[in-house]
Order: structure tokens, then C-alpha cells, then sequence
């Protein structure tokens, strides 16, 4: 019983294989990471998605090839949605135990972390304030 369930078992970058049909679909790749950001930030979904929106142009998550969408300038380690300073937060991710680039539940995981800790839930977007605070304030 348990060599079946050692077997049965999947890595994180496995795991993410479920999400390639989105890579290269916007549309639904956008619809998908709206839900999971309502799944993670059911309190405060419409100031996430604005900041989301802010950080990652129309809700991209993964490039056509699978990886995370980069900082648009290169000039930094963020990737992802949320533009998660992989290189800043490397430590606390490998701390975490977890896999931010090939597995999305682990990136918001993180991203989720990164909001409930101390001092302000949103300064680790503080860069994009400007974009995101008139959205909220809209709301």
C-alpha cells in the first residue's frame, strides 16, 4: 500500500503540467488567476486583483512557454502575477519548503505570506502603489 502511494505522488512541476493548456491562452489564463486569487484573498479580492493587474499586464502568470512571466524592464528577480522579488525572497521560500516557479498554489502561498506579514499587508507593492491605489479607490 504504501509503494502505491509513493507512486502515485507528483512533484510541484508535474503538478503545474495541469495548467499548460493556459500558457498561451491569456483569456483563460487571466479567468484561472482570478479565481485563485479570490481562492486566497476571499477578504480582499478586489485590492489584490488591482494590484495583480498593476504588477502583471491583464493577469498573466506564465508565458506562452511555461515560465513565469519576468519583470517586463529585466532588471529584476520578479516573476510571476504578483512579481515576486524571487532573489529577495529566495531564503524565506526555501525556508517555506516551496517551489514559487513551477507550482502556482505554492506562489500564492507565498504571495499570501508575503501579505499577512508585518508592517503593512501591501507594501511589498508599494512600487506600483500609484497604479493600483486609484483602482481601489474606484471600487
Amino acid at each position: 500500500m504504501l509503494l502505491a502511494a509513493i507512486v502515485t505522488l507528483t512533484t510541484p512541476a508535474e503538478a503545474d503540467s495541469r495548467y499548460d493548456h493556459l500558457y498561451a491562452n491569456r483569456a483563460e489564463q487571466s479567468r484561472f488567476i482570478k479565481e485563485k486569487i479570490e481562492e486566497y484573498f476571499p477578504e480582499n479580492y478586489p485590492t489584490m486583483i488591482a494590484i495583480a493587474s498593476c504588477e502583471s499586464t491583464n493577469l498573466i502568470h506564465w508565458q506562452a512557454d511555461g515560465d513565469l512571466l519576468p519583470n517586463s524592464t529585466g532588471a529584476s528577480s520578479a516573476a510571476g502575477v504578483f512579481q515576486v522579488l524571487l532573489q529577495l525572497h529566495g531564503p524565506d521560500i526555501r525556508r517555506m519548503g516551496l517551489d514559487v516557479e513551477n507550482n502556482i498554489d505554492d506562489y500564492m502561498t507565498f504571495v499570501r505570506w508575503l501579505y499577512d506579514r508585518p508592517p503593512s499587508r501591501l507594501s511589498d507593492w508599494k512600487a506600483s502603489r500609484d497604479c493600483w491605489a486609484p483602482r481601489i479607490a474606484s471600487n
